[in-house]
């Protein structure tokens, strides 16, 4: 393996900035993590008070319980999913197990793709969407790109931290593309449920053995704490990384929570809706500032970049020091630099203080 000298940066440092700045968490308003500002689910809730009372035993070794919860939710067979410590975990599985010599990752991409196949000694290429395009993925570039016939390609849909979606009908296009040429397609939904309208791959799974689905709960049911995720895959390759994944990896209360969210269909709709009302307030509101441009998005986070003015890590540092605001700056994401950065989107009230901060740095 391939040592990395640098630790991995991501948003959501609440507690290590609460403790900086030496103040309570609940203090520290987080606009770098892209979390559901609607909270966790009532019933998933109820479900953690309940399984308090178990923590004596050992959880179930694979997670069976949520597996069935899954299938029945997403009407797949049980043998093609496999639950994970988040997706994070499920990235390194693949890797570690399909062993890519060489890498595709559409970029600007979450970090975590470049950092395991390193990790693992692999090599990885870039195929860049531009911000001409507001960084949506061009199916035709990415299909030159698999030229080359990497064994894994890696693309976030949504992607992060852009926002951009790519239709289900091109990803089919890149996909057959991909399978002409060997390469295993890795679609991270990390942020899908908060997409209106099906552009999930999920149904596409039968027609595609070359499809690997990445699924996040952590994101839409605010379980970032907990960690619990889910990838979708043919039966085999499934049975190959479980026989590779350490047993007891999802915890008894990620198990309890995250069956019992994923059965409230009526909280997607709700935090869809209310995502979408938001998103459009705070794109309205920042573009007033004319030393951002914005970036549409499809998820619940927005991308901007930075007159050249202007220093985004002292935008960042005042927002942090003077309001307590964290956001996230994108330096790490191939493709952007230091003039990049990226805010989630939360309830009124929280956006009109990131507002608000952000016209006081800028007045």
């Amino acid at each position: 393996m391939v040592g990395e000298k640098k630790p991995p940066v991501h948003g959501g440092t609440v507690f290590q900035t609460a403790a900086e700045l030496g103040v309570p968490v609940a203090e520290i308003r987080d606009f770098s993590a892209n979390i559901n500002p609607l909270g966790l689910p009532s019933r998933a809730r109820t479900a953690l008070t309940r399984a308090l009372d178990h923590l004596q035993h050992y959880p179930e070794m694979y997670a069976d319980s949520l597996i069935r919860q899954i299938a029945a939710t997403g009407g797949h067979p049980a043998s093609g999913i496999l639950a994970g410590n988040g997706s994070t975990e499920l990235i390194y599985l693949l890797v570690r197990v399909l062993k890519p010599k060489t890498s595709l990752i559409i970029a600007p991409a979450f970090t975590e793709y470049q950092r395991a196949v390193k990790l693992y000694g692999g090599g990885v290429n870039f195929c860049q969407t531009l911000s001409g395009n507001d960084f949506i993925p061009q199916s035709q570039e990415i299909i030159k790109a698999l030229d080359d016939k990497p064994d894994l390609l890696f693309m976030g849909n949504p992607n992060n931290p852009t926002g951009s979606l790519l239709a289900p009908e091109e990803l089919c296009l890149v996909l057959e593309a991909a399978r002409r040429r060997g390469t295993t397609c890795v679609v991270d939904e990390a942020f899908i449920d908060f997409v209106e309208g099906d552009s999930s791959m999920e149904s596409r799974l039968e027609n595609f053995e070359n499809l690997v689905v990445l699924r996040s709960l952590t994101k839409i049911y605010s379980l970032a704490g907990l960690r619990c995720g889910y990838l979708l895959a043919h039966a085999g390759l499934v049975a190959e990384l479980r026989r590779h994944q350490e047993p007891w990896n999802v915890n008894s209360l990620a198990i309890a929570a995250a069956r019992e969210a994923l059965a409230d269909r009526a909280f997607i709709e709700e935090s869809r809706r209310f995502i979408a009302g938001e998103r459009d307030f705070l794109f309205r509101e920042l573009s007033r500032i004319s030393a951002l441009r914005l970036f549409p998005s499809r998820a619940n986070y927005l991308l901007m970049k930075l007159d050249s003015r202007y220093s985004a890590r002292k935008l960042s540092d005042f927002l942090r020091r003077r309001h307590r605001l964290l956001i996230r700056l994108c330096p790490d994401f191939a493709g952007l630099d230091d003039s990049y950065l990226r805010v989630a989107v939360k309830d009124r009230a929280h956006n009109q203080v990131l507002v608000k901060g952000m016209e006081d740095f800028f007045a």
